[in-house]
């Protein structure tokens, strides 16, 4: 039927007194258009057209007007819901299922009365907006004005080749942490990812946006409105992942326990780097850290690769904790290939279980490492499961399992996560790819 639709570790003791969390929560929207959305979604065109409808049939929204915006038809067409405002944001859905479209499809993010900013695919050339077909763009709009605009053919982006088949659907995903974004183009959802673009607003134009509501839009490139996109959803973040193409926001807090003059830290081609050049006796640090502030856990899955560059021998790990010193923190030492978990309270060890005790199986070492591993920390409750494997979703090498029986305190029961490394007698110098953080139900 068709329906009308109406217009580690030690680290963390160190940060206690210095940490704040911002900590809010949304409602989330998802709409698969079998039925039509709430009156709180509200399409229009612009400019108003008595000949642009927009319908829900078989799971496909689809914009469109008989009257080419060169005959004063509208040349934009929108959907936004409007009962919900998000600041960081992940937008999905799927661009142009109907396979038919010119347009340049868009989801559209922290929209408001002064601005917007917008992802999507060009199925045509928009040469007014410099927009070429089969590339994926971010733009940023200061009312009433297009201040902005990255494309994934831009030499920044890495000239990536533009799409060659138009007449089919795309997957987009598009996350906006502070003034952070990234847009993803998949063949389909879970796919292969095709396309990526990464923009940071530096404040061209204008303050970047920090809140708004969410929505998608269809632009006509040569003639009419006429663009379809099917199941589409905007979530707030609660999670976080950092692909370390760009450096991730100031929330995410890199830093040494000791204030070590020589620590640095670099983000660059997907690694992110802890180092030292002097060894704790000489004055280096002997743990570095970075955290995301923003978001606190309860249950909750951090994941990621660790030493990408084969040429640790830290012990690197992955942890949840709060701003009293008490942690779980899971990892992997690359001087030894053991697989640890540990608990800490008040910043000071009072448990740890290794992957070689005979409680875990006694489980041999790794002995290849000088190379990179997969490395997942789930917390569930007073539960802890540590699991390193050879690559994403490849083959699982070791696994601890750990039950706080109260040992030094009760349970933790929630916190930051991010990651640590830990000195095995040298220098810090560690690695990592990409990292997240997402609650488990």
């Amino acid at each position: 039927m068709k329906m009308q639709l109406k217009p580690s570790l030690a680290y963390l003791a160190a940060l206690c007194g210095t940490l704040g969390m911002a900590w809010g929560a949304h409602a989330d929207w998802f709409y698969d258009f079998q039925t039509a959305p709430p009156p709180s979604f509200v399409t229009s065109s612009n400019p108003p057209s008595g000949t642009f409808s927009a319908s829900a049939e078989d799971g496909v929204l689809h914009f469109s007007d008989t009257t080419p915006f060169t005959s004063g038809g509208p040349f934009v067409a929108d959907g936004v819901e409007t009962s919900q405002v998000f600041t960081d944001v992940r937008l999905t859905g799927t661009l142009n299922p109907a396979g038919t479209t010119n347009n340049l499809l868009l989801l559209a993010a922290r929209q408001d009365s002064f601005g917007s900013y917008v992802a999507g695919i060009a199925f045509g050339d928009i040469p007014g907006l410099g927009v070429t077909a089969g590339t994926l763009s971010i733009t940023k709009n200061v009312f009433p004005n297009v201040v902005e605009v990255v494309q994934s053919s831009d030499d920044s982006q890495g000239n990536q080749p533009a799409l060659q088949n138009l007449a089919t659907s795309y997957f987009l995903q598009w996350d906006l942490v502070g003034d952070q974004q990234t847009a993803r183009v998949f063949d389909h959802e879970g796919g292969t990812q095709l396309l990526v673009v990464h923009y940071t607003d530096a404040g061209v134009g204008g303050l970047a946006q920090t809140s708004g509501v969410a929505g998608m839009v269809a632009i006509a490139t040569v003639d009419t409105v006429d663009g379809t996109f099917g199941s589409v959803g905007a979530a707030a973040l609660t999670e976080w992942s950092y692909d370390f193409q760009t450096a991730p926001p100031p929330s995410f807090l890199i830093g040494n326990v000791s204030g070590s003059p020589t620590f640095s830290s670099s983000v660059a081609g997907g690694v992110l780097r802890l180092f030292d050049t002097s060894p704790p006796p000489q004055g280096g640090t002997p743990i570095a850290f970075a955290l995301e502030t923003s978001v606190v856990f309860d249950d909750v899955r951090v994941s990621g690769i660790v030493n990408p560059t084969g040429t640790t021998n830290n012990v690197l790990n992955l942890t949840r904790g709060d701003l009293s010193g008490n942690v779980y923190g899971g990892g992997l030492d690359f001087s030894a290939g053991v697989l640890h978990v540990s608990k800490l309270i008040g910043a000071t060890v009072v448990e740890t279980v290794l992957s070689t005790d005979a409680g875990q199986g006694n489980q041999p070492p790794l002995t290849e490492l000088a190379r990179s591993y997969f490395l997942q920390v789930d917390v569930i409750g007073n539960q802890v499961t540590a699991r390193v494997f050879d690559v994403e979703g490849g083959t699982q090498l070791l696994i601890v399992n750990y039950t706080d029986t109260g040992v030094g305190g009760p349970p933790l029961t929630s916190g930051i996560a991010g990651v640590s490394a830990i000195t095995t007698g040298g220098p810090v110098d560690a690695t990592f790819g990409p990292v997240g953080a997402v609650p488990l139900p």
